[in-house]
């Protein structure tokens, strides 16, 4: 099971099983195991809380650390190289279309570099599990206590 929809069938668990560990426990694992269609629905594609759409406005909230990243990436890697790459563009190319190559060096350099950071990803992680485990406790504890009361035999009322 992936992260996020761990973290979904986490806090159904949780949110559900409110009143003990025990009840929580039991929970959690019909939410893995036999009902985990109900979990699947709630943030599969088209479900109440769609991974993608979620992944979409968690990278959306990483923006400005992306900004951050891209920046200190062109500042302390990419502007060198394209300063010492700068002469042997203007011979090739001439002033106007060497200016427009180098932009275009600086701004690959930079992606490059963002790539290699690996707080962008946590960042864009962390907030998908967030958003995922609110939407479903919110969403779907309805879908999933009917499910584990049918099929597992848990009450959770």
């Amino acid at each position: 099971m992936d992260p996020a929809s761990n973290a979904a069938t986490t806090a159904l668990a949780a949110t559900l099983g409110a009143g003990g560990g025990d009840l929580t426990q039991r929970l959690l694992s019909c939410f893995r195991g036999r009902c985990q269609q109900a979990v699947g629905r709630c943030v599969g594609k088209g479900g109440p809380c769609d991974a993608r759409v979620a992944r979409r406005d968690a990278r959306r909230e990483c923006r400005p650390l992306e900004r951050d990243i891209l920046d200190d990436a062109r500042r302390s890697v990419c502007q060198p190289y394209v300063d010492r790459m700068r002469p042997a563009l203007l011979r090739q190319l001439g002033e106007a279309a060497a200016d427009a190559r180098i932009e275009e060096l600086a701004t690959a350099c930079a992606a490059a570099e963002a790539k290699k950071d690996a707080r962008l990803e946590t960042c864009v992680a962390e907030r998908l599990v967030e958003s995922l485990a609110a939407c479903a406790a919110r969403e779907c504890a309805g879908g999933a206590a009917a499910c584990a009361a049918r099929v597992c035999g848990i009450s959770t009322s």
